[in-house]
């Protein structure tokens, strides 16, 4: 059976290129003809960052026109928190699977595919009419967006030397932040004044746009070899991952952190509208500033685990725990004081924001 390839990257320990065998004990032949940095890799930060907004940007929107769409259809509370569930969960379960053919197939060419067959689902779901015709393309939807998050950073990892990676993905991950504060922004105005379909028109364009130039990205090639060990199949992958102590309490962490994120996304303009009969467009605003401000967590919580790291690595770990009880705390407190006082619970609301956000680029970098 072939074996495969892993790129060259940096090891600060003698300063040098040199083979990652990641976790396996077997000796891995060096893709020879791929180097890390320069114009080439900042080219694959661009389009997969600007792709990771489009993905946010989505998943914001149809925050942002829930009510909207919910008068228009009839829709019930339980079916849209369903439609929600149904893209996170096919997001989720299938990540493992999709990143076990990426690894083995192409990273560029899957980011790509997938870009474009993520458009196709956004026109459907502009041109939904039911329940049923929101929730087949936005389960679908989810399963594109896989496809970005795990290829993306393996990318980027590879095309990066290590004593980067810190800050490489607080670039890529505050396309999360600015997808969430445009999406809320751009998708209110745009649903305020042309209906709540129009902003997945626009983003199917552009994430089509950007799944041609994906095709063009410099990737790492995964060669085949003749050896003498085995390909180990996915369930074999799957159980040798788990079997490292930090990726099993990392995974239950990790996961909880999204599931926080994710809720604030889902719900905060329909409470916003609901709480305090705003418009779409207003409700909108507000939950753009909110992610627009967490742009500054992502970059920021890159830099101070690289300089934490030369001292101790264990920062990317105990970072994350650090901004994640703060970031709660803030939570709570927002949610608590919006009602009762406004400003006070913006206020609050933002370094929840950051704060959370400087945990995503650097548990992507562990």
């Amino acid at each position: 059976m072939p074996n495969y390839a892993y790129p060259k990257i940096y090891q600060p320990l003698n300063n040098k290129y040199v083979e990652d065998s990641l976790l396996s004990s077997e000796t891995e032949p060096i893709s020879r003809d791929y180097q890390a940095g320069g114009w080439k890799a900042h080219r694959i930060l661009i389009v997969c960052s600007l792709l990771y907004m489009i993905n946010y940007m989505d998943r914001t929107v149809i925050t942002v026109v829930m009510q909207p769409m919910k008068l228009e259809m009839g829709l019930t509370d339980m079916q849209l928190g369903s439609i929600q569930m149904a893209y996170m969960l096919s997001h989720g379960v299938l990540a493992f699977p999709v990143a076990y053919v990426i690894d083995r197939w192409s990273r560029k060419k899957s980011i790509g595919i997938m870009a474009l067959a993520w458009s196709v689902f956004a026109v459907l779901t502009g041109l939904a009419r039911n329940f049923a015709g929101l929730l087949v393309p936005r389960t679908c939807a989810g399963i594109s967006g896989t496809a970005l998050a795990t290829g993306g950073v393996s990318m980027l990892t590879a095309a990066y030397p290590r004593r980067k990676h810190g800050i490489v993905m607080g670039i890529f991950h505050a396309a999360i932040p600015l997808g969430i504060a445009i999406g809320a922004i751009f998708g209110g105005i745009m649903a305020a004044r042309l209906g709540w379909r129009s902003p997945f028109f626009f983003l199917a364009g552009l994430s089509a746009i950007l799944g041609i130039s994906a095709f063009f990205m410099e990737d790492y090639k995964t060669i085949a070899v003749e050896t003498t060990g085995r390909l180990k199949g996915f369930g074999q992958s799957v159980i040798k991952l788990l079997k490292i102590p930090t990726l099993r309490w990392f995974l239950p962490g990790y996961g909880l952190l999204l599931l926080t994120i994710q809720a604030q996304i889902a719900w905060l303009p329909a409470y916003l509208m609901r709480q305090f009969n705003w418009a779409t467009d207003q409700a909108g605003n507000i939950t753009g500033i909110i992610g627009l401000m967490a742009i500054i967590g992502a970059p920021l919580g890159g830099m101070l685990a690289d300089i934490w790291y030369r001292k101790d690595r264990r920062s990317r770990l105990w970072l994350p725990a650090v901004s994640a009880v703060l970031s709660s705390i803030f939570l709570a407190v927002c949610f608590l004081t919006f009602s009762l006082n406004f400003a006070t619970g913006l206020t609050c609301g933002l370094l929840f924001g950051i704060l959370n956000m400087t945990a995503i680029p650097v548990l992507s970098s562990v």
